[in-house]
C-alpha cells in the first residue's frame, strides 16, 4: 500500500514536471 502511494506521487511529480516545460 505505502508503495502504491509512492507511485502515485511520483506521478503527480511528473505531471508537475511536464506542465514546467
Amino acid at each position: 500500500m505505502n508503495q502504491f502511494k509512492c507511485v502515485v506521487e511520483f506521478e503527480k511529480l511528473m505531471d508537475v514536471v511536464k506542465s514546467s516545460f
